[in-house]
Formats: C-alpha cells, sequence, structure tokens
C-alpha cells in the first residue's frame, strides 16, 4: 500500500526457531538510522517471510571485491557503523557478526548495520556471555579463547573490518578457519599490510580497537571523537562510488 521497496527474507521451515525469534525480537525493538528497518514478519507457504527495507547498494563486500577504500571513505564506514553500535551497546545488546557482509549500503550512500541473527542481549545477571559465535576471521580473541565477553567484541570486529576496507581482506583469510582463530588468539594485535600507505591516524585507531585486552579496548563512543573519524567524506562520496 505504501509502495515501499522491501527485501524478503524467506526461511524455511528447517531453520531453528529460536534464533529467529530473536532476530525478529531485536530487530522489532532497535530503531536507529543505521540499522535496516525491520517491516514485519508473515507466514506465507509455510515459510516465515522476514520483511526488510531494501538497502539497493547490497553488501559492503561486494564494493570491497571491486575497489580499494580511501582512508575518508573507510572513517566514513566506520563512523556510520560505530553510531548503530553505539546505540545497540546503550540497549545492552551485541551484535556479535560485525563484517562487511553485514554492513548494507543504498544509493543514497547510507551505511546500516544488518543481521541480527546472532545479536544477544546482556541481562544484569549474565552481563557477559561466553558462548563462541560469529565468523573465524572477525571473531575477537577473547570469544576465541571462551571467556567472558561483552560490547568490546564488536568493536574488535569492527576494526578488524577496517582493515579489510584498507587491503581487501581480512588477516589470515588466506589461513584455515582453525589455523586463523589460533593466530587470533595468540598473535600480537594485526594491523594493515603496507604500513607506510596510512596515516598515523588510521593506525591509532586500529590499534585502539584492537586492543587485545577488552579492558582496553576503546568503546563505540570512544572511536566515534578519534581524529580519525573527523576526517569520514560525506554520504555523497560513497553514493557515486556506488
Amino acid at each position: 500500500k505504501t509502495r515501499m521497496q522491501v527485501a524478503i527474507k524467506v526461511i524455511q521451515n528447517n531453520i531453528k526457531h529460536e534464533a529467529l525469534e530473536n532476530e525478529i525480537a531485536i530487530m522489532h525493538s532497535c530503531k536507529h538510522p543505521n540499522l535496516v528497518t525491520y517491516v514485519g514478519s508473515y507466514l506465507y507457504n509455510k515459510q516465515l517471510w522476514i520483511i526488510m527495507e531494501y538497502m539497493n547498494g547490497g553488501k559492503l563486500t561486494d564494493l570491497l571485491l571491486k575497489t580499494r577504500f580511501s582512508e575518508d571513505l573507510i572513517a566514513y564506514c566506520c563512523r556510520e557503523c560505530l553510531q548503530g553500535l553505539k546505540y545497540l551497546h546503550k540497549q545492552n545488546r551485541v551484535h556479535r557478526d560485525i563484517k562487511s557482509d553485514n554492513v548494507l549500503l543504498n544509493s543514497d550512500g547510507l551505511v546500516k548495520l544488518a543481521d541480527f541473527g546472532f545479536c544477544a542481549e546482556l541481562t544484569e545477571e549474565k552481563n557477559k556471555r561466553n558462548s563462541i559465535v560469529g565468523t573465524p576471521y572477525w571473531m575477537a580473541p577473547e570469544v576465541i579463547r571462551a571467556a567472558d565477553y561483552g560490547c568490546a567484541i564488536d568493536i574488535w570486529s569492527l576494526g578488524i573490518m577496517a582493515i579489510e576496507m584498507a587491503d581487501g581482506e581480512p588477516p589470515f583469510l588466506d589461513l584455515p578457519p582453525m589455523k586463523a582463530l589460533f593466530m587470533i588468539a595468540t598473535q600480537p594485535s594485526p594491523t594493515v599490510k603496507e604500513s607506510a600507505k596510512w596515516t598515523p591516524e588510521f593506525k591509532d585507531f586500529l590499534a585502539k580497537a584492537l586492543n587485545k585486552s577488552p579492558n582496553c579496548r576503546a568503546s563505540a563512543q570512544e572511536l566515534l571523537q578519534h581524529p580519525f573519524i573527523v576526517r569520514a567524506c560525506s554520504a555523497q562520496t560513497l553514493s557515486a562510488m556506488l
């Protein structure tokens, strides 16, 4: 009736309903300009249809396969994602699967977080979690070690995504997943491949997001005030690129 363009996620019957209920509940209750808007859910032909806002620019991954990002573009995408994370973290929610596949773009240059299937709520009784979820190459060291973790794991994953935007891929992508997990857990924090190409501000931003100690890792709020983020380009720059 509204002529709104939407995307439909069609779920077959063999998917666990608990995970879907969690995803729908979180999407329904979270409303922010940097989170993909949830429209509604319907049962149709014994399938569950989850209706969401349509982001016609596709996934950030698809753009990274075609081009390398300059620092002002990296800063812009990081800023938009950090605004969404700041909102989630204020609500005591952890996304748990931040990566370029779960960042959607549109032709206006808007950047939004998507896919809340792994998103978890931190309650007062259990304000840390220790289940191993996420995608190996973007996973924080404390998740790999099955230690208690909180919102800081999303910041680590965002730091890895920033390296992905700079280098075209996350660190250790050439390794099998189990070997990569071992390297993330035991090696010093990763950084960009060609260090001389990048400014001190960008490398400092990465260092603060990728601190191996979650207690010393910067928060979304702190990173939003970092000098690197100040240099973000406009939405129009990303729009023109798309």
